[in-house]
């Protein structure tokens, strides 16, 4: 099991716990993203990752603003 396989997989009991309908997870051990221009997020949702990104924050969120407009338009 991978460090990212381990962070999903926590994402997704926590994402099961809360019942929300998405859950953006990044690994912030050991100060990995504070002060750091780039960051690594996974979106999940029930059926899994919706989405990966690695890079600068601004286009981690445009990641998740795309999941969440996506999500939105699905739902009605």
């Amino acid at each position: 099991i991978t460090d990212r396989d381990a962070l999903i997989e926590a994402g997704r009991a926590k994402l099961a716990r809360k019942g929300c309908d998405l859950l953006v997870v990044n690994d912030v051990s050991g100060g990995r993203v504070f002060g750091a221009a780039d960051t690594t997020v996974h979106v999940l949702a029930g059926e899994g990752v919706l989405a990966s990104v690695t890079g600068p924050k601004s286009t981690a969120a445009h990641t998740i603003l795309d999941a969440v407009a996506r999500r939105h338009h699905e739902r009605g």
